[in-house]
């Protein structure tokens, strides 16, 4: 029976969690915070928890890091430091990678098995209790692997029984993507949301459109920070292609062509009918 470090206990390190057999896996849960710790305990996600991380010695055969980014990469600087295995996976669930291989390499470099994953599921709600909203079986699971870490790879997805689609992607690769795919939607998500300056009583009276293009606007804001200071340039450079279709449609609209504004609604009603037929 393997030992699972699982560090970070919110929405996505359940799901991760359901997708094992838990018959053959002892979990153990660390989080900074004793409510999330105990919660998670109470509510047997986890075998046991720890309260404070390993200061020496790791003595598990799999450590998760589920946290938000900025604390993946303290955490991968600290395992530095530590005796860790080579026996031990190491690998992560978090939506930026670049920085996260980065801060891996001493541990690759010391012969830990390390490989960067992002399970491209999530939800507006956040901890734990969220997670029953999210699967990760049938839906894409990006991996990020050195050559020296690639047999890894097949150890992580044995681990896994509910079979994610499992991609492998570079780390420069996969933040790019993001940042067209989530991140920057996140970005206008909160924009839209902050232009619209009405009272309580009448925001309530949006109906779908409003609501579901702004759903993701009610995630976790830490999460969000960490995620933009982490892939700021790639967000930055999409951010920019956003700002550059408004200006063309502000332009469009100025020049009061009905036409001409209805073939730029119908790029984006093709664009976004490809999605559905996949």
């Amino acid at each position: 029976m393997s030992r699972i470090l699982i560090c970070g206990l919110g929405m996505m390190a359940g799901a991760w969690v359901r997708c094992l057999n838990r018959a053959e896996h002892t979990l153990i849960g660390y989080d900074v915070d004793p409510v999330v710790r105990q919660a998670a305990l109470a509510e047997k996600w986890v075998d046991s928890v720890i309260a404070t991380f390993p200061e020496e010695k790791v003595t598990v055969d799999v450590i998760v890091l589920a946290m938000p980014v900025d604390g993946i990469i303290t955490t991968l600087h600290t395992l530095q430091h530590l005796h860790v295995p080579a026996t031990t996976l190491v690998t992560d669930i978090g939506s930026v990678k670049q920085p996260v291989m980065a801060a891996a390499e001493p541990l690759i470099a010391q012969g830990v098995p390390f490989v960067g994953g992002h399970p491209m599921v999530g939800s507006e709600h956040n901890g734990w209790q969220a997670s029953s909203l999210v699967e990760l079986s049938n839906q894409p699971y990006f991996t990020v692997a050195s050559a020296e870490t690639a047999p890894a790879v097949a150890r992580l997805q044995a681990l896994l029984q509910a079979k994610p689609k499992f991609v492998a992607i570079s780390a420069a690769a996969h933040d790019a993507l993001m940042a067209q795919l989530s991140h920057a939607p996140h970005v206008v998500a909160s924009a839209l949301v902050n232009a619209t300056r009405l009272p309580p009583q009448q925001l309530q009276l949006a109906a779908g459109g409003f609501r579901d293009t702004t759903r993701i606007a009610m995630a976790d804001p830490l999460v969000w920070a960490a995620i933009c200071t982490t892939n700021k340039t790639a967000i930055a450079a999409q951010v920019q292609m956003v700002q550059t279709e408004l200006a063309q449609f502000q332009a469009l609209l100025a020049l009061d062509e009905p036409q001409q504004l209805a073939a730029w609604f119908k790029q984006a009603q093709t664009r976004r009918q490809e999605l559905e037929e996949c």
